[in-house]
């Protein structure tokens, strides 16, 4: 009884800081920018390096996550060479490398072939993908993917039963409390009602903010899509199942579903934590692994951007200005405000610690 209690009280210590009120599908949308992948265009000899820079100019200049590197096997060192996997192979014509990104901690390459018209217009972009984006920006939760295995009836049988587990925890999702528009922010920093807010509870663009998961399948043996393929088979399952994976923010993707997996607690488990308040504002800290996606989110989202308007400070002459309204009701607030969240779970950790060892100790 007495552990159990411990761990309550570990647990609650833990708990202590507040999370963020906006969704994690709508915070990674708005805050988190996109890993980027890897372009790894090999070429032998000095005679090829102005047709290469052609062909490979569309991925350079694509508005994707993704970073180009050209290497002339020709120039590169023993020492080098042992850094490239099969380099020797490289002949005429040049080869693409595509991995994934530094923070995925995958080693081996998502796709290799040779670089022409077809294989980077089909690294960067693709119909499926063009899709994605479009529902995202639309105000889509999660957007899923169902990647089928090529068998029509368990095909069927998948998108038929992830629709229904969709609709089901879709009735019992809602958006959480004390989200704030950012036109409902005053100049001093507080909510029309004078109550003061975190920023980050406040949205940072107009797009609708909603409850909605479009389901998109892919056929296995789509040409076009050759490439994204390869990518979503990271996300787990095997060839001969389909699989549904989960898309939010940027494009981020969860680990997929197995249609032998899919149910309401794992349909649940996602969509709970996609709709739930961000307890965490570190991307990193978060699963998940980004896609290849050629759009400038930056860009995109700027168009549909609030401004929040603060009132500034009065000159008066060189002296030192008046504070603000809003920099006094900042000041207020901070005064009035719980301990900062960083300091809160700081002080948590330490006391939980310390509690734990002196339980343990008591109990020896």
């Amino acid at each position: 009884m007495r552990s159990a209690a411990v761990i309550a009280l570990l647990i609650a210590l833990i708990s202590m800081g507040e999370a963020c009120k906006v969704p994690v599908f709508r915070y990674a949308l708005e805050r988190w920018e996109s890993d980027a992948y890897r372009a790894v265009i090999l070429y032998r000899g000095a005679d090829l390096k102005s047709s290469v820079e052609v062909l490979a100019a569309p991925l350079v200049n694509a508005p994707a996550n993704l970073e180009v590197e050209l290497i002339n096997v020709a120039d590169l060192t023993e020492e080098q060479k042992w850094q490239i996997d099969d380099v020797d192979v490289v002949g005429k014509i040049p080869q693409l490398r595509l991995h994934y990104p530094h923070g995925s901690n995958i080693e081996a390459s998502l796709w290799e072939g040779p670089l022409d018209t077809t294989s980077v217009s089909r690294v960067i972009d693709s119909p499926i993908r063009t899709q994605l984006v479009d529902a995202i920006l639309k105000g889509s939760s999660t957007t899923w993917i169902l990647l089928q295995c090529g068998d029509a009836s368990r095909d069927a049988a998948a998108e038929t039963r992830l629709r229904a587990l969709l609709d089901t925890v879709t009735a019992n999702l809602t958006i959480p409390e004390g989200v704030v528009r950012a036109d409902e922010v005053t100049a001093e920093g507080t909510t029309k009602d004078g109550q003061p807010l975190e920023m980050d509870d406040v949205l940072r663009t107009e797009i609708p903010l909603k409850i909605h998961f479009p389901i998109f399948t892919l056929s296995r043996e789509t040409p076009a899509e050759s490439i994204f393929i390869k990518m979503l088979e990271h996300f787990g399952g095997k060839p001969d199942e389909p699989l549904a994976i989960p898309v939010f923010g940027r494009g981020r993707a969860l680990e997929g579903i197995p249609a032998s997996a899919l149910s309401k607690a794992s349909i649940s488990g996602a969509c709970d934590y996609l709709c739930g308040e961000c307890s965490c504002q570190v991307k990193d800290e978060n699963p998940g692994l980004d896609l290849l996606l050629a759009v400038d989110w930056n860009a995109k989202l700027e168009g549909t951007s609030f401004i929040v308007e603060r009132a500034l400070p009065a000159l008066s002459g060189f002296g030192v200005a008046e504070p603000s309204a809003s920099q006094k009701a900042s000041s207020s607030a901070e005064s009035h405000s719980p301990l900062p969240k960083v300091l809160v779970l700081t002080l948590g950790g330490i006391l939980a610690v310390t509690l734990l060892g002196t339980y343990l100790i008591a109990r020896r």
